[in-house]
């Protein structure tokens, strides 16, 4: 039986076989095809109708190797039928020869009815002329095989001068004329602009239409923050129909192993009118009036952030920015802080900083081809895409990568310096909290060398307190459990009531030893045993990790004696014992209840200082320590007189609440401490603190 077929307007091919040339070469083929497979046969009872108005039997969905094609109609429906009246392509092989392909689109103007919509180079000439032209321009390869430029032709208004000195210069004649060809093109396109943008920045100034022009990719641009005066890399424009122009903008970081490049973006409101160019949000550095000058203070400000790379121990009196999660929060921090990107990506899994290589952008510009309209403000303009997208984008902190240590780190280019960011990740001991500090508010820590040796405890306890410390802190003693892992760490419980100094023993030994003190009260740790585990563990790989002293503060929650009637403290208590034997760092607990502790801890602890309440002897070594630190210089507080005020009986907090006050009344008076001022304050202290009778004899 002979089939025939409908030929198709425009040619459709089957998966099995070749590309078919000519609509005749389809139709035997398809027929062949049905036929070989057996699907269509002379008897087939299942074609409807005889001779050429059999149909073959409908394929499953789907089943049918073969293309549909539909087209638009005038209406913009779809449809089988080709349609006609598109014409032939306007641009074939008879168009290649040109050096230039000019394209016009209508525009709603006064001044012009056509504009120019793209720049078609085609001439080998020109593209090895631009070569030079837009050396370091990013987003653009000049020696593409099709090389598209789109209005407004931003690469050519930001290198004109380079355009048009290659024009000028060019020797080659037939190169030259090229240059001309084009020079003449987008001159009498874009003379208007560049007129204007030419009156505008000779007088300091731009309008908001022509702010994109002033941002070349690639160049440096002046901000402000809390940090001061810093600089970034532009990398693109965008956005300015949609009330903005948003910068992408290009800085240097440090991940914790190596420095790396990210991205952040600002934006410009449009604003009427002209604005002066240094009122602007982001200033071009070659169009600032102090450019040497920032560029010296940036520099030495990037020397301090490139020397920050690793582990430091600072102080800090400043303003800080919380480093986790998306909200901007702000603190006031007058704390010592840790500095350590490592641990804050190892603790903050959910915000690691992840960076790009030095060696490339961590945005990659990618339509050399189609430099776009910045008015229209849409984000295709120069299409942006992300490293991550096309695979380039690696984590720094990829296990997988080579470890350095800082070290090891090769040092920045002073290009590179000039981008560097103006703040660390770094860790508030006092606010127990992640933030970001900027560099110009970190200081050297001062350390209270007077306070270990005024600690109010015999020779000998102290001098095994600090053989503990030196062991555990800077030797690293290789002394291990029968299981490894186990009984690495050293741990201290300090016991008695409050005031005598359990605190201060343990802030005493941090400052001798010159390491962290870490600080946490059972307040901090919650009572969910979920909470509380998760918690613990970070807090002590913390700890571990900086060598710290670890002080977990009235403990006693922790501690107490399981029972039978209480357990979800029985789980705390269990937690804790568990987590102590594999803690490898160096641990104060404080309790005022030590009778009532469990004794599974007793084969937990090294070492239990019991403080007994402060005897007159030791009343008067603490109002001794405090006094001198108050009045270093004066002899208002002769002995006689703190023997006195040691017969009082208070504790070592109740002490150093009096003079606090005391202090703020001599400031008040705008003298030295007195006598008086204390006196004054003790006697007011007297209903609420002090327990027995106040006998002041002067």
């Amino acid at each position: 039986m002979k089939i025939n077929w409908s030929r198709p307007n425009l040619k459709q091919f089957s998966c099995t076989s070749p590309v078919i040339q000519k609509e005749e070469d389809f139709t035997d083929r398809a027929e062949k095809i049905i036929l070989d497979s057996g699907s269509v046969h002379s008897d087939d009872t299942s074609l409807k109708g005889n001779g050429n108005n059999a149909i073959p039997k409908m394929s499953a969905a789907g089943m049918d190797c073969m293309v549909r094609n539909l087209y638009p109609d005038r209406k913009g429906r779809w449809t089988e039928k080709y349609p006609t009246w598109l014409g032939d392509p306007v641009e074939n092989d008879q168009t290649k020869r040109f050096a230039l392909i000019v394209r016009h689109k209508k525009v709603e103007s006064t001044q012009k009815k056509l504009e120019i919509e793209s720049i078609s180079i085609q001439s080998p000439l020109l593209k090895r002329a631009l070569v030079a032209v837009f050396q370091d321009y990013p987003g653009v390869t000049a020696d593409l095989e099709q090389l598209e430029f789109k209005a407004p032709f931003k690469p050519f208004v930001h290198r004109w001068t380079k355009f048009e000195q290659a024009t000028v210069h060019e020797r080659d004649p037939q190169t030259k004329q090229h240059l001309a060809l084009l020079w003449n093109v987008l001159e009498t396109e874009l003379r208007p602009f560049l007129a204007n943008l030419k009156d505008l920045t000779r007088r300091g100034l731009i309008d908001y239409k022509s702010l994109w022009a002033i941002y070349e990719p690639g160049s440096l641009l002046v901000m402000h923050s809390e940090g001061g005066e810093r600089l970034f890399r532009c990398i693109d424009t965008k956005g300015l129909k949609e009330g903005h122009c948003k910068l992408d903008l290009q800085f240097i970081d440090w991940d914790g192993e190596r420095f790396g490049l990210a991205t952040e973006g600002t934006k410009i409101a449009a604003f009427v009118g002209t604005m002066p160019i240094t009122s602007l949000r982001a200033k071009p550095l070659d169009r600032h009036p102090d450019k040497a000058g920032i560029e010296r203070r940036v520099l030495q400000k990037a020397k301090v952030f490139e020397a920050l790379k690793g582990y430091h121990f600072r102080a800090y009196k400043g303003t800080g920015i919380d480093a986790t999660g998306f909200k901007v929060a702000r603190f006031n921090v007058e704390s010592r802080v840790i500095i350590d990107t490592a641990a804050f990506n190892l603790f903050n899994p959910d915000d690691q900083v992840r960076l790009s290589g030095l060696d490339k952008p961590s945005r990659t510009i990618t339509t050399n081809r189609r430099d776009s309209d910045s008015d229209s403000g849409s984000d295709s303009e120069i299409e942006i895409v992300s490293d991550s997208e096309d695979g380039e984008l690696r984590a720094m902190t990829s296990a997988k990568r080579r470890r350095f240590s800082a070290s090891q780190v090769p040092p920045l280019r002073y290009d590179q310096l000039l981008i560097c960011n103006d703040s660390v990740r770094a860790f508030s001991m006092k606010d127990n909290k992640w933030l970001r500090l900027f560099i110009d508010s970190l200081m050297d820590i001062k350390w209270n060398s007077g306070a270990f040796p005024g600690l109010v405890l015999p020779a000998d306890t102290k001098d095994l307190l600090l053989a503990f410390a030196e062991s555990q802190v800077k030797r690293h003693q290789k002394f291990d459990d029968v299981i490894q892992g186990k009984g690495r760490g050293t741990i201290m419980l300090l016991s008695g009531p409050p005031g005598v100094g359990k605190t201060l023993t343990a802030e005493s030994i941090a400052e001798e030893m010159h390491v962290p003190l870490y600080m946490l009260s059972a307040g901090d740790l919650g009572t969910d045993p979920k909470d509380v585990e998760s918690v613990l563990s970070k807090t002590f790989e913390m700890a571990t990790k900086w060598r710290a002293v670890l002080l977990l503060d009235e403990a006693d929650v922790f501690l107490l004696a399981r029972n039978t009637h209480d357990l979800e403290r029985n789980k705390l208590v269990s937690i804790f014992l568990r987590m102590l034997e594999y803690y490898q760092g160096f641990l104060f607990l404080t309790t005022n209840r030590v009778q009532d502790i469990d004794d599974a801890f007793e084969s937990r602890i090294q070492l239990h200082l019991q403080y007994a309440e402060l005897d007159y002897a030791c009343r008067q070594a603490v109002w001794r320590n405090f006094l001198s630190i108050s009045d270093p210089a004066d002899n208002e507080f002769t002995e006689e007189r703190i023997s006195e005020l040691a017969r009082t009986e208070m504790n070592g907090r109740q002490i150093k609440n009096v003079i606090k006050p005391a202090q703020l009344l001599a400031a008040r008076h705008e003298s030295q401490l007195r006598l008086e001022h204390v006196q004054t304050v003790m006697k007011l202290k007297a209903d609420n603190q002090v327990k027995k009778h106040l006998a002041v004899p002067w």
